[in-house]
């Protein structure tokens, strides 16, 4: 079963499992060391009318942020009227299309707000929140993070990964955390 990791937004990960063909160890970790890789690697340009506006270190709307973590991504997906999404999870951001969005009910969120070139919020889960405050730069947010539960702090740099097509569906496979 492919794991879907959660973070309960205290620290430990909540593991969810989806209807995906499993892998082994050897594979999974070769997968995530290209993302990794590939994550860290210089930025692409992408033909988009999106990538004018990000010049200045503007929000993107046509895709999703990513940040890496051990051996496991955070993602965070923004949209023009101020909603902000987030998860944590081994899959690539190809893999979270099909689910990741706002109709994902279990999905910890806020309402971000920018001034000039930073960016705020906090995300709001069942069992406590935490915030974001961030400086936006070309094709990524510099955030710093901290958790009111436990007061754990971080520093996370997410790069923006276009999606040609995001979904606001959830499919069958989706988490049971979306439906309820």
């Amino acid at each position: 079963m492919n794991w879907i990791v959660l973070l309960a937004l205290t620290g430990a990960p909540l593991l969810l499992g989806s209807a995906s063909p499993p892998t082994t160890p050897a594979q999974r970790d070769a997968q995530l060391a290209a993302q990794h890789d590939d994550l860290h690697s210089e930025p692409r340009a992408v033909a988009t009318e999106a990538t004018e506006a990000t010049e200045a270190g503007m929000v993107r709307f046509d895709g999703l942020y990513q940040a890496a973590y051990a051996d496991y991504f955070f993602y965070l997906r923004l949209y023009p009227d101020g909603t902000a999404i987030t998860v944590s999870t081994r899959e690539p951001p190809e893999a979270l299309n099909d689910w990741f969005n706002r109709n994902c009910l279990g999905l910890p969120r806020g309402t971000y707000t920018v001034q000039s070139d930073r960016i705020e919020f906090t995300a709001q889960a069942k069992r406590g929140s935490v915030e974001y405050a961030g400086k936006l730069g070309r094709d990524r947010i510099d955030f710093h993070t901290r958790s009111l539960m436990n007061g754990f702090e971080a520093d996370h740099a997410y790069r923006f990964v276009p999606i040609a097509s995001l979904s606001e569906e959830i499919s069958d496979d989706a988490p049971d955390s979306c439906r309820s």
